[in-house]
């Protein structure tokens, strides 16, 4: 992959903090919400197990989100 991927690599997010994020979606407004799940989405496809490089079921639920929202 592109050098942009191995800088995406081990984002330095604990699963605690995708947890705070997704607890304050009911509390955002729809937008928010949508900006929220692609973050969380995002995060998760880059934070794969060691030496994996990316979590390709996340992978697939990151564009299943983007086919559905509009994220402009």
């Amino acid at each position: 992959m592109g050098k942009g991927v191995e800088q995406m690599k081990g984002l330095p997010l604990e699963p605690r903090d995708i947890s705070v994020l997704e607890a304050l979606k009911p509390f955002l407004s729809p937008r928010g919400q949508e900006l929220v799940a692609v973050m969380t989405s995002l995060v998760r496809v880059f934070n794969a197990e060691q030496g994996k490089g990316y979590d390709p079921e996340a992978l697939v639920n990151l564009i299943r989100l983007l086919g559905q929202e509009r994220i402009v």
